[in-house]
């Protein structure tokens, strides 16, 4: 399951820009140029809400832009949303695969069943990249605060880009 968090992209006097989450304090980012703090922030919020999941911490339901406070937004450059996919619980399931690749996973992983849920995240995300928008695509920043554009831009470079 996908969640969007807004994410609060604020610049710097240095022409720096940085990314921060309101609903999920510590998860901040930056980068030198609105693309480059968008694909970092996808990154963040991956890291962020994975690691929250593996400690047992509860996930907390993102806001709503518009009722963002004052004090989240007062230095933003722009609001967006960002995209996270949810890690969801494990399943058994039973299938059939080549002896060969078994035998090969094997021999350089402890864990199968990981390995190939690892593998199959990676093609999945490198499919998903070619159908996306491409940021570099987009001719100016005014272009980040179209709504129609969220989704791809929050979807691009998905899990280091």
């Amino acid at each position: 399951m996908k969640q969007y968090y807004p994410a609060v992209i604020e610049k710097d006097r240095e022409d720096l820009y940085g990314a921060v989450f309101p609903d999920l304090p510590g998860c901040v980012t930056s980068g030198e140029s609105v693309h480059d703090v968008m694909v970092m922030a996808e990154e963040a919020l991956s890291l962020h809400i994975t690691g929250m999941h593996e400690d047992g911490d509860e996930l907390p339901t993102p806001s709503e832009i518009n009722s963002l406070s004052n004090e989240d937004t007062s230095d933003a450059h722009c609001i967006t949303l960002v995209g996270v996919t949810l890690p969801g619980k494990k399943k058994r399931y039973n299938f059939t695969i080549d002896e060969y690749l078994i035998d090969r996973i094997d021999a350089i992983s402890n864990n199968r069943s990981e390995f190939l849920a690892q593998a199959a995240r990676e093609r999945l995300d490198e499919m998903a990249k070619k159908r996306m928008v491409m940021v570099d695509d987009i001719e100016d920043e005014d272009d980040y605060k179209d709504p129609d554009l969220y989704t791809a831009i929050s979807d691009y470079g998905s899990h280091g880009g």
